[in-house]
């Protein structure tokens, strides 16, 4: 009976993990893991300060909050729109908003990171170029914004790093 038991859980779990990922799928997002040395580079290139409010549009699992909590000292914020990401976040970290990229005020952040996909870049790049406007810092990896130039491209292992400010 215990091996019935351990046997739906991991069915459950499955199930879980599946329908968390057509929920990304269906908005535009699909779970992309950044790799850490990306996300360290790309932080050491906008002059991070302790304190700072960065969130990650697409937070995922969370790698990109703990790097920038635990390497720059900063206050993180996340958003997640797919369940099972979203849940295992919100333990790590208080601050992570079950919402979608596209409807997230960003007037209170200071640094603005994202690892999306182009077709959600699109949907979101008024409300980037908008947050650009008043100050705010734009990380965007692979994929910059159609319409701006940035202010600094760097090309590292493999992927781009877009820096708008």
């Amino acid at each position: 009976m215990l091996v019935f038991y351990i046997l739906l859980i991991f069915v459950f779990m499955l199930l879980f993990y599946g329908v968390s990922q057509l929920i990304s799928i269906f908005y535009g997002a699909p779970n992309i893991a950044s790799d850490k040395r990306i996300v360290d580079k790309a932080l050491s290139l906008i002059d991070a300060k302790p304190g700072q409010k960065l969130i990650d549009l697409g937070c995922g699992f969370g790698k990109v909050l703990k790097i920038a909590r635990n390497n720059y000292k900063l206050k993180v914020y996340g958003c997640e729109i797919s369940p099972l990401p979203y849940l295992i976040s919100k333990i790590q970290f208080h601050n992570i908003y079950y919402q979608s990229a596209t409807n997230i005020n960003l007037k209170k952040y200071d640094i603005i990171f994202c690892y999306l996909l182009p077709s959600l870049i699109k949907k979101i790049e008024p409300l980037l170029v908008y947050a650009i406007s008043q100050n705010k810092k734009v990380i965007a990896i692979s994929f910059g914004l159609e319409n701006l130039k940035p202010a600094k491209t760097i090309k590292y292992l493999g992927k781009t790093i877009y820096i708008y400010q």
